[in-house]
């Protein structure tokens, strides 16, 4: 880049990313070669779905929110659906077996003969 001035660190901006170690010359652009954070990043295609689901959680979210935002505030309430879904899933499972083995509490005979009693 013609003008442009290089800058030289001697602070690493990140210990997970080798490639930044110090000392270390930096080129004038925008972006580094790594991101420097802790955590690593994924690649996800925005699909028409995820496109979709992107404009929804906008909504909750908020507007001007960066789509990258939104995708994690979606990833974070999808992972706690699908918990609570085992949950119930479970609950549920483990009441059938108590209604089959009679400790569920429920009047069997009487849910048997409800539809008589209401004709009568």
């Amino acid at each position: 880049m013609p003008g442009a001035t290089w800058t030289t660190t001697l602070e690493a901006p990140a210990r997970h990313c080798p490639r930044l170690s110090p000392p270390k010359v930096y080129p004038p652009v925008d972006t580094l070669p790594c991101l420097p954070s802790r955590h690593s990043r994924i690649q996800v295609p925005r699909d028409p779905e995820l496109q979709e689901a992107i404009a929804r959680g906008r909504d909750q979210v908020g507007r001007d929110a960066p789509a990258s935002q939104v995708v994690r505030a979606l990833a974070l309430r999808g992972a706690a659906a699908l918990r609570d879904d085992e949950c119930a899933a479970r609950r549920a499972a483990d009441f059938l077996v108590a209604a089959a083995e009679g400790r569920s509490g429920l009047d069997l005979e009487g849910l048997r003969t409800a539809r008589d009693r209401a004709w009568e």
